[in-house]
């Protein structure tokens, strides 16, 4: 894979290989063939991660469906979960497969302590950070950083109530 090196390599399986290229028939041949969707990278990074990193939504329900865990956890890559992962991919699309098959939003806390609203706000659209917006609080710009010059300011919709 292009950028590795030899030991961010270590133990990947076929199937990481396979999601992460976005081979969605090689995918479920191998899960057909009992892959283990929840195995882990040298860097604790799972099928799902690699996935979810290149913004292969369709991968990424592939594994879902399979029991692959939508909130686990590369201890070793800086505490980074599929949905952070999805979210530095900026594929709206990755990331709302994950909300809806019960990615947590607000436990998933990376290695420097931001959620992944904080992560959407510096990398995402406004899109991203509405989508990550609990549906039942009070939708108000004071919970997104203040440093979020791209999304604190910006008029969003999302169930009949504006951020602000």
């Amino acid at each position: 894979m292009t950028g590795e090196t030899e030991g961010e390599d270590e133990r990947k399986t076929p199937l990481h290989r396979a999601a992460a290229a976005g081979e969605a028939d090689w995918v479920r041949s191998l899960i057909r063939q009992g892959a283990d969707v929840n195995a882990g990278d040298a860097q604790g990074h799972t099928p799902l991660h690699d996935a979810a990193r290149e913004g292969h939504s369709e991968i990424v329900t592939l594994l879902l469906d399979a029991g692959a865990d939508p909130n686990a956890v590369a201890t070793e890559a800086g505490d980074q979960t599929p949905l952070l992962d999805a979210i530095d991919s900026g594929n709206i699309e990755t990331v709302t497969v994950l909300l809806a098959r019960g990615a947590n939003v607000d436990g998933n806390v990376d290695a420097a302590g931001l959620l992944p609203i904080h992560q959407a706000a510096m990398v995402g659209t406004p899109e991203m950070v509405v989508a990550l917006l609990d549906p039942n609080q009070a939708l108000n710009s004071a919970r997104l950083p203040r440093w979020c010059h791209r999304c604190g300011s910006a008029q969003m919709e999302r169930g009949g109530r504006a951020v602000a």
